[in-house]
């Protein structure tokens, strides 16, 4: 008699055992029940159900639990039948089919069932993507290489929308973001909020997401599907050391049970580790991203102090001026204004380009505040005199003890006695915690104490001081200073401070003598300039067959600062003009940039004759010349020195002398006044936009943090900005013709309260005050 009975193998795939739930339901009788519990990676004997001779045909079902850890239990229920005059049926579902592979063999004719079920985890389908990561709570603005800010209680700073965008590459070697954030140094970790597109299938399922950059793991979450946004952390490389990532996080989602993980794409990411209590300089415009790649990605995670000496010294590959001492991006021998972004074009355009003591100074009280937040009113040390220093590594130069030996190295270590020697009239380093750092000599690396650090550089044994009328510096030779407060040439420029009486005595009275002796003879009556600034490329360039290869622009409330670098055939020329208010201005920017010299005044300059006289002051040196005209100063150097400047520096004043003006409201710009002040709550984004008609230049600036700016354009001349804290902060409006440079200011009041408030659309007459959205991704 036919029978029609339906046999049945189970093959466990997954890690875990499976267990019977109930009783196994049948047409027919179980000959062999189903087991209990099936191990995991292993496959049942034969199980068998055999029908009744008076009712044909076997079919039933049965469940087995899945216990998958960190989930609810999932049942697995299987239906199969074997009938006469039809086909033979085996049917199973799973709580989550997205999961679970369920593999069958059977017959599906003749008169029983052959049935091998195999129950395993589905290969990974990569149903799971992320379309945006927003950090929370950012801790100080940064200014990406296009001059805007990203900044406010959270920052979107990677979506699907701009990942084509984002992406800055324009730092050779750097995969950089142009949404670069900041965090507390001293914390761990930062809130990062991510948001996922996942198949709703997914929910309840556990996972770990998982996101490495250059092997660090910094976002690690392992939690269930719960909608589509995370709230995670990144974690920090280091903790209380500046510290930097940027390039493409490399994600992967692990479905938790099976440990198997699949790869859901890269977000470009540029995330820094810096002090929460940064100088107001860096904070109320951005720190520029360029100072952050040069000084924070290769931090080394130990001794930030000792790294950071001997990567200024060693790493950018620029040169101590032998022939002068002069300085090139600090204001005066305090430093006071460190010219950041040309330091930047130097380092990535000319690096061959002098610097001196106090540029290296001014380079590491920046740098250094990033760490350690704003520097202590005393850290800027001024050792005058100095005098002669002992073998040591001169920047650029290797071992050296004389200084200005004019690019001739085989000069650059001679012997003690040596009357051929030179010395340093002053010199300037970085007091930090009572311990001395100095990248210009050595480096210093913040070990010793200004009596020790003394005793180290300075060469007290030769004799060759009595011959020279000096004497070797002492810790006592020490004074104490504020040093840098600004990055924009002018910002913090006080013409009416006693600049000359805050020196040293006999260091004053030097460079009153260095001013007696710039006294041109018969000198012109003090005017005002009005050349065209814009002309000065061609002026300079076709003259004498050379190529600009760099300009830059620095415009504050106190003028503006315009710097070239021509190349010619045989050399270099550079060429610094800055634009005062005044004569009388001017005339104190050239006593402050007299003070930076580090060698002797007398030794290297000469005064004007009657035949090259230029302007009001002028002192000449070996392929160095600076002259005051009106309210203009002026510094022309030779790169190759020793090329004679007479011929360039003569065409450049004269060209300014035809220009001069007796008035200085001529070639003034295009301004308007603001009303009244204004009043935001935290966390309010607004623009100002003067309402003017021209294409003069328009810089915006704020004072004391309180208020951030993002951005701002010249040709919409739109300046975005954030309330940012609680306090009162002041916008200043500096309004630049677009030729002569001339300037005219303007302030706005702005009160930040710390309440909640209606944010009131303002307008006034001149500038138009609008609320303000977060930039679009």
């Amino acid at each position: 008699m036919a029978s029609f009975p339906s046999t049945i193998v189970v093959t466990n795939n997954l890690p875990f055992a499976i267990d019977l739930e109930g009783d196994p339901v049948t047409r027919g009788h179980w000959v062999v029940e189903p087991p209990h519990s099936i191990a995991a990676g292993s496959t049942t004997g034969s199980f068998r159900v055999e029908d009744d001779p008076r009712n044909l045909g076997t079919d039933g079902s049965f469940v087995y639990s899945l216990p998958v850890p960190g989930m609810d239990k999932q049942m697995w229920t299987v239906n199969f039948s074997c009938i006469p005059l039809e086909e033979n049926v085996a049917e199973f579902v799973v709580d989550t089919p997205i999961l679970f592979n369920v593999l069958d063999s059977f017959n599906k004719g003749g008169e029983s069932l052959m049935l091998h079920l195999v129950i395993e985890f589905k290969p990974l389908i990569s149903k799971v993507s992320i379309t945006r990561l927003t950090l929370q709570n950012p801790n100080t603005p940064i200014k990406n290489s296009k001059d805007v800010v990203s900044f406010g209680s959270s920052v979107a700073i990677w979506s699907t929308s701009t990942a084509s965008s984002v992406a800055d590459n324009t730092t050779p070697g750097v995969h950089g973001s142009y949404k670069p954030v900041a965090f507390d140094l001293n914390a761990p970790s930062a809130d990062l909020r991510i948001e996922l597109s996942s198949d709703p299938s997914l929910a309840d399922i556990p996972f770990q997401l998982t996101g490495v950059l250059d092997g660090a793991r910094l976002v690690v979450v392992e939690r269930t599907f719960q909608g589509t946004a995370i709230n995670a952390k990144i974690s920090a490389r280091f903790q209380e050391i500046v510290w930097g990532y940027a390039g493409d996080i490399q994600w992967s989602w692990t479905f938790t049970p099976a440990g198997r993980s699949i790869s859901i794409g890269q977000t470009r990411v540029e995330l820094y580790g810096l002090s929460s209590s940064l100088p107001p300089f860096l904070q109320t415009n951005g720190i520029p991203v360029e100072l952050l790649r040069q000084t924070a990605l290769s931090s080394p995670g130990v001794g930030y102090k000792t790294y950071i000496g001997r990567l200024l010294m060693n790493h950018f590959a620029y040169k101590y001026d032998t022939h002068l001492g002069a300085p090139r991006f600090v204001s005066s021998v305090f430093g006071e204004e460190f010219r950041l972004d040309y330091w930047v074009a130097m380092i990535r355009h000319e690096p061959a380009i002098g610097c001196n003591g106090s540029d290296q100074a001014g380079l590491l009280q920046v740098v250094l505040s990033l760490q350690e937040g704003s520097p202590r009113e005393d850290s800027w040390a001024l050792m005058t005199p100095f005098g002669y220093f002992n073998k040591t590594r001169l920047i650029g130069w290797e071992l050296c003890n004389n200084p200005f030996f004019k690019d001739e190295a085989e000069r650059k270590l001679l012997d003690q006695e040596d009357k051929k020697r030179t010395q340093f009239s002053s010199h300037s380093f970085i007091k930090d915690n009572g311990r001395i750092l100095d990248s210009c000599l050595g480096p210093h690396r913040g070990f010793e104490s200004p009596s020790l650090y003394a005793m180290n550089a300075v060469d007290s044994d030769t004799s060759l001081y009595g011959p020279t009328g000096t004497k070797p510096g002492t810790e006592g030779d020490i004074s104490l200073h504020k040093g840098i407060s600004s990055l924009v040439a002018g910002s913090t420029f006080d013409p009416k401070s006693d600049f000359l009486g805050s020196l040293p005595l006999h260091f004053g009275n030097a460079i009153k003598k260095a001013l007696d002796r710039a006294a041109t003879p018969n000198p012109p009556a003090a005017k005002y300039s009005n050349a065209d600034m814009s002309d000065i490329a061609s002026l300079i360039g076709p003259a004498f067959n050379g190529e600009l290869s760099h300009h830059s622009t620095d415009i504050s409330s106190n003028g503006s600062e315009s710097r070239y670098i021509f190349k010619l055939a045989d050399g270099m020329i550079e060429l610094r003009i800055r634009l005062c208010v005044d004569h009388d201005a001017a005339v104190a920017v050239f006593q402050r940039h007299l003070s930076a010299y580090q060698a002797f005044l007398p030794s290297i300059f000469k005064g004007p004759s009657e035949k090259n006289a230029k302007g009001q002051l002028n002192l000449e040196a070996d392929g160095h010349s600076i002259w005051v005209r009106d309210n203009g100063f002026f510094i022309v150097t030779a790169v190759k020195p020793g090329d004679p400047l007479d011929v360039i520096t003569a065409k450049i004043d004269a060209y300014f002398a035809a220009a001069s003006v007796d008035r200085p409201d001529v070639g003034m710009p295009d301004h308007w006044k603001p009303a009244h002040s204004l009043e935001y709550p935290v966390g309010t984004r607004f623009v100002v936009k003067p309402q003017i008609n021209s294409s003069d230049i328009i810089v915006a600036s704020t004072t004391t943090g309180n208020v951030i700016l993002l951005s701002s354009s010249n040709s919409s001349r739109i300046s975005r900005f954030l309330a940012s804290a609680p306090g009162t902060d002041e916008i200043t409006l500096t309004y630049a013709h677009k030729k002569t440079l001339a300037i005219v200011v303007e302030r706005v009041k702005v009160n930040v309260t710390g309440r909640a408030q209606a944010r009131n659309v303002q307008a006034t007459v001149g500038v138009t005050v609008e609320e303000d959205v977060e930039e679009e991704d």
